[in-house]
């Protein structure tokens, strides 16, 4: 029972320390903050995929220039009757700058975007593995800021793409960012605060506050560069939060770091006025807990019968 026990002293502790307090606050918002990174790096490619109205000037072998009157606009292919002329050059609106006018992403590379689209989501599910490995063993801060840092390095250097490959291998890394994020902020943010607020928590709509923030700024700035170079502008000021959110505190515990624990929840006390609570039981409750010095990974949820079940109905439910 030890380990229940350490649970109900770990929660009973984040009660007097202020299960919802002004840290707390402070803490949960700084972290959702985060999201509006993720939000406008995977829905990017709703308005950088976007094809603007374009149109061709023909031209014969001569490399002259041909006008068609009523040649319709968006079409690869000259009328039959001009079955001899190519198309010298596609000609895009100017108001409408995406990644389809910026590479010429259309006739025969007119699924280049839907695999960039792929890529970025292969990157998203590389990202999540990686993440709760990283997460479980290095900590939730580490793993919540490598989200940040990559999501800013990635927008960044995407905006300055030269061609539509560079572009896609860093959209690969950006849902990279946008997995580890996705993986980790949640656990984080719930580890900070009293199980009578979690179900509130959960309940916000900062995700779709976010999406609806993107579609604002994608209707008011018409450049996929722009928007990359916003997206990496609003990511910069989080990765200074590092100097003031701490590591999860019920993470340093399960990781024997109960002197490091204490620090957290002693910072949580005096942020919120209450006073150090009692933590002399701390330091027993841990070492009576069964040693384990395994590393699991995701092949011991496959070895595990009823983690895989509940694994598979969690993934149908997703």
């Amino acid at each position: 029972m030890s380990a229940v026990e350490l649970s109900f002293f770990l929660e009973e502790t984040l009660v007097k320390c202020g299960g919802f307090g002004v840290f707390q606050l402070l803490v949960v918002g700084s972290l959702c903050l985060g999201e509006i990174s993720t939000a406008w790096s995977i829905l990017m490619m709703t308005f950088g995929g976007a094809i603007p109205n374009w149109s061709c000037e023909w031209g014969n072998q001569t490399s002259n220039i041909v006008h068609i009157n009523g040649t319709q606009e968006q079409t690869c292919r000259p009328p039959s009757n001009y079955s001899d002329l190519s198309c010298l050059r596609k000609v895009f609106d100017p108001s409408l700058n995406t990644i389809v006018s910026e590479f010429n992403l259309v006739c025969d590379l007119d699924y280049i975007t839907q695999t960039i689209t792929t890529i970025q989501m292969g990157g998203l599910l590389v990202g999540s593995l990686a993440a709760g490995q990283f997460g479980d063993r290095f900590g939730r801060k580490p793993t919540y800021f490598l989200s940040l840092l990559v999501l800013l390095v990635s927008n960044l250097i995407a905006a300055f793409s030269i061609n539509w490959q560079m572009f896609a291998v860093m959209r690969f890394f950006i849902g990279c960012g946008c997995g580890i994020y996705l993986t980790v902020h949640l656990t984080y943010k719930i580890e900070f605060v009293s199980g009578k607020y979690r179900p509130m928590l959960l309940a916000v709509p900062i995700w779709s506050i976010f999406a609806a923030s993107y579609g604002g700024v994608s209707y008011l700035v018409h450049d996929w560069f722009y928007l990359h170079i916003a997206t990496a502008a609003v990511t910069f000021p989080q990765l200074f939060t590092w100097w003031f959110i701490p590591e999860s505190f019920r993470w340093l515990v399960a990781n024997d770091q109960v002197e490091k624990a204490e620090e957290v929840i002693r910072k949580i006390a005096k942020f919120n006025g209450n006073p150090f609570p009692d933590t002399s039981r701390l330091k027993m409750l841990v070492k009576s807990l069964p040693q384990d010095n395994n590393n699991y990974t995701y092949f011991d949820v496959l070895k595990n019968p009823d983690l895989l079940k509940k694994s598979i109905f969690l993934a149908v439910g997703w």
